[in-house]
C-alpha cells in the first residue's frame, strides 16, 4: 500500500476502548503515513533498551531527562522490527500510577510532539497535547456487547469472565483519566473524531482518521 499524501510535522493521537480495535487502526493510520507508530509496545521496547528500570525518576528533572531519551528511543525502535522477543519478557518498569514514570511518560509525549510526525496509540497524549495546534486526536469505540465478543474469540475466554475484564479495564481508565488527570477520558470534546469500529472496518476508520489529518493540514 502507497503512503497517504501528508503535510510536514503531523501528529495523531488514538485513544481506544479495550478491545475496541484501536490498535489496528492505530497500525494502519501509521502505515499510510508512513510514520513511526509509538504504542505500548514500542515504549516497553524502549524502556527495556535504555534500562529505564534502574533510573531514579523520583528526581523530576531526571525524569524529564529521561523521558526525551525514551522518546528518541521509542520512535527509533518503533521502525525496528524486534530482533528477538526478550524484550516481552522484561518486566515493566513500572505504572503511570508512580508519578516519577508517569513525569518521564509525560515528558516523553511532549518531546514525540515537539519532534512531531509521529503516530502516538495510547498514553494521555490527547490531554497533553490538547493544545498543539498540528496534533489530530481520535478516539476509537464500540459497544460493550461487540468488544466482549471479539475478546472471547481473541482470548477464548468465558463471555462472562471477559465482560468482566472489560469493565474492569473501562473503570480503570476513567479513574486513571479522572484522578490524574481530572477529565472524563470519553469525553468526545477532546478529540476531533470518534471512530465506532461497530460501523467502520479497520480500514474504514483509518481513513476518516486521515481524512481529518489531511484537512487539519491544508
Amino acid at each position: 500500500m502507497e503512503p497517504d499524501h501528508r503535510a510536514a510535522d503531523v501528529i495523531v493521537t488514538i485513544s481506544r476502548q479495550a478491545a475496541g480495535r484501536g490498535e489496528q487502526v492505530a497500525q494502519q493510520v501509521a502505515q499510510r503515513l508512513n510514520l513511526p507508530l509509538v504504542d505500548a509496545e514500542a515504549v516497553h521496547r524502549a524502556a527495556v533498551r535504555i534500562d529505564l528500570a534502574r533510573e531514579n525518576l523520583a528526581d523530576p528533572q531526571r525524569a524529564d531527562r529521561v523521558g526525551g531519551r525514551l522518546a528518541q528511543m521509542a520512535v527509533l525502535l518503533a521502525t525496528e522490527p524486534p530482533q528477538d522477543t526478550g524484550w516481552a519478557l522484561a518486566p515493566v518498569p513500572s505504572s503511570m500510577d508512580d508519578a516519577g514514570y508517569r513525569r518521564a511518560v509525560e515528558a516523553m509525549l511532549r518531546a514525540l510532539a515537539e519532534a512531531g510526525d509521529v503516530v502516538i496509540a495510547g498514553f494521555p497524549a490527547q490531554v497533553l497535547l490538547a493544545k498543539a495546534p498540528r496534533a489530530v486526536h481520535a478516539l476509537v469505540v464500540a459497544p460493550l456487547t461487540l468488544r466482549v465478543q471479539r475478546m472471547v474469540l481473541r482470548e477464548d475466554l468465558p463471555f462472562r469472565t471477559a465482560e468482566r475484564v472489560l469493565r474492569d479495564a473501562d473503570r480503570d481508565r476513567a479513574d486513571f483519566y479522572r484522578r490524574f488527570y481530572n477529565v472524563a477520558w470519553d469525553d468526545p470534546t477532546l478529540y476531533d473524531c470518534v471512530i465506532n469500529t461497530a460501523r467502520l472496518g479497520v480500514e474504514q476508520a483509518a481513513g476518516a482518521i486521515l481524512s481529518v489529518v489531511k484537512q487539519r493540514s491544508t
